[in-house]
């Protein structure tokens, strides 16, 4: 358990793949950081997240460790 509080800080993702199956989606950030977000991650789920749609990413740093702790559709898609 954690006694302090998250570090946390906002990045864009690029959503690359979606696996439904398995909960799981990977998204790129611009500096070309993948990140995963999970079917329990908080946000609008992944059956809304197709490949080229930007979400913004809430990370969460807990020491040396930093996960994404929530999403949000920015309503973007790239090619």
């Amino acid at each position: 358990m954690h006694t302090q509080e998250p570090i946390c800080t906002k990045v864009m993702g690029v959503v690359r793949e979606v696996l439904p199956k398995f909960g799981l989606a990977y998204l790129e950030d611009q500096q070309g950081w993948v990140w995963v977000v999970t079917a329990s991650c908080a946000g609008p789920g992944l059956a809304t997240m197709q490949p080229g749609d930007i979400f913004q990413l809430k990370l969460a740093k807990y020491d040396d460790k930093t996960f994404v702790s929530s999403y949000a559709s920015s309503y973007q898609r790239m090619p």
